[in-house]
């Protein structure tokens, strides 16, 4: 079996079970790639009292380091993400960032019955795909928006939904700018291609 696997990789793998994770790392013929895109960080923030963040993150962090110290090799698709990282780790990890379908995401398809769909004005955009959470940092986008409206005429559309999705529109409304940003909430995957035109 081995001489037919080049290596094994995981993603979200420090939530495995510890014995299932010695499994594939006692052969060195066998090297195990690690990748990852969350950090404790990322649940946390949904945590009301500043101590239980503290606790659940260093609990947390001190299981990431025992599992993913157990592998070859650990991937994150951001450099951010690497230097968060790697202080808590003794093996290599590089940052791989995520892939995309040329022939899916082409520029040059008509969207202006998505626009509609979602309100979006003709014209240029700056588009936010995500979750709408604390980590995202997207009120330091909303008041970005706001001094680059003075020199530029863009829409701001915010695609996604989460724990701050009403604390965002508070904010644009605050900062006066709801007439540049659109907040669309979910977006399916099959529309979001020719949003990215």
């Amino acid at each position: 079996m081995y001489s037919r696997i080049g290596a094994l990789k995981f993603g979200y793998f420090w939530i495995l079970p510890h014995e299932y994770i010695r499994h594939f790392t006692v052969d060195p013929r066998f090297p195990v790639i690690a990748t990852n895109h969350f950090l404790p960080e990322n649940l946390t923030a949904f945590l009301p009292n500043r101590r239980w963040r503290t606790f659940a993150e260093r609990k947390m962090w001190c299981l990431f380091s025992r599992v993913y110290n157990k592998v070859s090799l650990v991937t994150t698709p951001t450099e951010t993400g690497a230097k968060l990282i790697r202080p808590k780790l003794n093996v290599e990890v590089v940052t791989v960032s995520s892939g995309i379908d040329l022939k899916l995401f082409a520029p040059g398809a008509d969207n202006g019955d998505l626009r509609q769909r979602y309100g979006i004005p003709a014209g240029p955009m700056l588009l936010f795909v995500g979750r709408l959470d604390p980590e995202k940092k997207l009120e330091q986008i909303l008041k970005a928006v706001k001094l680059a409206g003075d020199f530029a005429d863009f829409t701001f559309v915010v695609a996604g939904r989460g724990a701050r999705s009403t604390a965002l529109k508070t904010a644009a409304r605050k900062l006066g700018i709801l007439d540049r940003v659109v907040f669309t909430g979910f977006i399916p995957e099959a529309d979001l291609p020719r949003l990215y035109v």
